[in-house]
């Protein structure tokens, strides 16, 4: 295992860090102030533990290709595994990149700067209403009263609004159902710290919704700020599409290149130190 995991480490992480160095001159964008050579190399150096639940090793039972998407996939994103902000799982002999709750979190921040996630408990007995503009089929608030002895009640929902404005809501039925689909079954962690979760859920799926959707009117009145006045790792939500389409054109022209191309490294950046931390499922989910 040893003679192929550090064979798979410098056929796969060095070639991609000088593949990406290479489009990166053609045009690659990727966030600012992203250091995607940092990115891959602690990637690698995690993806030499991981294992699948059969008790595998991810480099042995992943086929090149699966390797190299979920390590490009990351890099478009802007995302490093080493700092939580996303995961690799194996799934069907194929690696994957998931993105965590905090990396659904960084990705929104991108888009709007000023957003910050605030979800919100509902509990029995508060007031609370919302209309819907039969127009857009966006959602506004009406009310919603809280008394402070409710908090001590069940919760029979909650809400947030998202980086674009819209506010998200769930029930509480649709917010048991995605704890369901946790691989703690047992649910202990929801029980004994129901708010937490509950909040943690309407962050994770409203994202979900958000970071998936393509909104074409994101840039409204209220976020039309100079491009000087826009923090320097910040892409506005358009931008973040475009990048992606490009990113996704020049990667297929370069797999039909017949001409192989002359890789430059980059230079050697030192790397934090990585916490270790084995992703068997999809923990963070809900």
């Amino acid at each position: 295992m040893e003679n192929n995991k550090v064979q798979v480490k410098n056929n796969i992480g060095d070639v991609i860090i000088s593949r990406i160095n290479d489009l990166s001159e053609c045009g690659f964008k990727m966030p600012k102030d992203y250091n995607y050579v940092n990115a891959i190399k602690m990637s690698m150096l995690q993806l030499q533990d991981l294992k699948d639940k059969e008790g595998k090793y991810a480099l042995e039972v992943c086929d090149k290709n699966s390797i190299q998407s979920a390590l490009f996939k990351m890099v478009t994103m802007g995302l490093n595994a080493s700092l939580n902000q996303c995961y690799f799982i194996v799934r069907g002999g194929k690696l994957c990149m998931d993105i965590s709750y905090y990396g659904k979190i960084l990705m929104a921040k991108r888009i709007n700067p000023s957003w910050t996630p605030m979800p919100v408990v509902i509990y029995e007995g508060d007031e609370f209403e919302y209309e819907i503009d039969n127009t857009t089929g966006r959602r506004y608030m009406v009310k919603h009263k809280q008394k402070i002895e409710n908090t001590d009640k069940d919760f029979v929902g909650g809400y947030m609004y998202l980086p674009n404005g819209d506010l998200y809501t769930m029930t509480k039925k649709q917010i048991q159902t995605a704890w369901m689909k946790s691989s703690n079954k047992s649910l202990t962690i929801h029980k004994e710290f129901t708010d937490k979760m509950v909040k943690k859920t309407l962050v994770n799926t409203g994202l979900n919704v958000f970071i998936n959707s393509s909104v074409e009117d994101y840039s409204d009145d209220n976020n039309n700020e100079k491009e000087s006045e826009e923090p320097n790792n910040t892409i506005t939500e358009p931008e973040y599409e475009v990048l992606n389409e490009e990113n996704n054109n020049l990667l297929e022209n370069n797999n039909q290149e017949e001409k192989k191309p002359v890789y430059k490294m980059p230079k050697e950046e030192k790397a934090e130190p990585v916490k270790k931390e084995s992703k068997q499922e999809d923990e963070d989910d809900f």
